[in-house]
């Protein structure tokens, strides 16, 4: 890891692939099928371009056979495990899934140089585009943006909005490139889940690798979101691109596990005839989180009585919003404060109960989003919502207190049509 002393020669390496913490050590010079302590050194292909900074080092590994390449990569993603355990809590997406994109581009797309991916997983800056033509010497090319993942993530407020040149800048850094790879995966549970989770897909979809690297590779928003509408109740979900076939091999699989560790995402509860009451289901914890998601795209805005946008807007326009932008087929209709609790896609929560981020909060005249796990300079406040009145348009969108509104504070649980 950065920063750690060096081993003196001949010391021997004490620390094992569960702590994960031990200082990295000069990797010996291997020749293929060399063996040394147990490890065969077989041949490689290489390292891609994007990793060519990842440090020539042994690292713990259960493997028994290893090539210098994939050594190199494992000692790439446990120096950015930290950041990437960040986007796994962030995102709600299998650590596993973001780390096996970038070991896969690394080792099995082995390139020199790319135009359009210029950093870690190779994110597509660019997409062909069929309808628009550009002059080049030597030919035609065209290329745009739009429908790529990365362009998408931006649209859909999972990350900040950026120049194209920004977007290239922050593509090119571990981090930036990190925090996109799983954006784009959260964004391909979300098209999923707002249409029901279609389809036979186990374990979640959150914790499922493969498909999250069938689409992360291989499609792109505008396919991605095409095929979901095509998806029957009782398809299997396969994957089927390289980069999810990689990731099915047991040694690939242990490799991401070596430098990663295991997932630490909720599996969405088990859907079936039973959840569903009067013809609706309660949502998942990650269908509730994307509902909250689409709260804080309007973070900030004025309050304005009546409003619905982010000229202003008020509290009930805010959760009718948030829910409409999630989970579209949860076809929720607008109703204000005094009739949601007569809402059929609502549930109110019984005294047991315990809510979970994105449920409603209903006061006597207020109404808003819980949130459990609020910003640190906004710790002890639970409550996301449009806070204001027809003559003082501020603070708008925010985080508060329950405590601060008046009536009884009732918890509902947004629901989803069963068909």
């Amino acid at each position: 890891m950065p920063g750690s002393p060096p081993v003196p020669a001949g010391t021997a390496y004490q620390g094992t692939v569960k702590d994960q913490t031990s200082a990295l050590i000069p990797m010996p010079s291997p020749s293929p099928n060399s063996s040394g302590g147990g490890l065969k050194y077989v041949k490689g292909r290489g390292v891609s371009f994007e990793l060519q900074d990842a440090p020539l080092v042994c690292v713990a590994t259960t493997l028994s056979e290893v090539s210098p390449d994939e050594m190199r990569v494992i000692a790439w993603l446990r120096d950015h495990k930290t950041e990437i355990i960040s986007a796994e809590a962030d995102f709600s997406v299998d650590r596993r899934a973001i780390a096996a994109a970038i070991a896969w581009e690394a080792l099995d797309n082995v390139r020199s140089g790319s135009a359009r991916a210029v950093g870690p997983g190779k994110p597509h800056l660019w997409r062909w585009n069929p309808h628009l033509t550009i002059t080049i010497i030597g030919g035609l090319v065209s290329t745009t943006d739009e429908d790529t993942w990365v362009k998408a993530v931006e649209d859909a407020k999972l990350v900040p909005k950026q120049t194209y040149d920004d977007r290239k800048a922050l593509l090119q850094t571990p981090s930036g490139a990190i925090q996109y790879i799983a954006a784009t995966m959260d964004l391909v549970a979300m098209i999923y889940e707002a249409k029901g989770s279609p389809g036979v897909c186990s374990p979640d979809i959150r914790n499922n690798p493969p498909i999250l690297l069938n689409e992360y590779q291989g499609s792109d928003v505008k396919k991605w979101t095409a095929r979901v509408k095509t998806i029957k109740s009782a398809e299997i979900l396969k994957p089927g691109n390289p980069m999810a076939i990689w990731y099915a091999s047991p040694h690939n699989q242990r490799l991401v596990e070596d430098a990663v560790g295991p997932a630490d995402v909720p599996d969405a509860p088990a859907q079936n005839a039973d959840a569903c009451t009067a013809d609706y289901r309660d949502v998942n914890k990650n269908e509730a989180a994307a509902i909250l998601q689409k709260a804080k795209g309007y973070k900030d805005t004025p309050y304005k009585w009546g409003g619905d946008n982010k000229d202003g807007i008020d509290c009930s326009h805010l959760v009718w919003r948030a829910i409409t932008e999630a989970l579209p087929a949860a076809k929720f209709e607008f109703i204000d404060t005094a009739g949601m609790k007569d809402s059929p896609g609502l549930r109110k929560l019984d005294a047991k109960e315990a809510p979970i981020t994105g449920d409603v909060v209903l006061f006597a005249h207020h109404v808003g989003f819980y949130d459990a796990t609020p910003p640190a300079d906004q710790a002890g406040r639970s409550l996301f919502s449009a806070e204001g009145s027809q003559t003082k348009p501020t603070p708008g969108v925010t985080w508060g207190k329950p405590e601060w509104f008046p009536g009884p504070t009732t918890y509902f649980r947004v629901r989803m049509p069963c068909k």
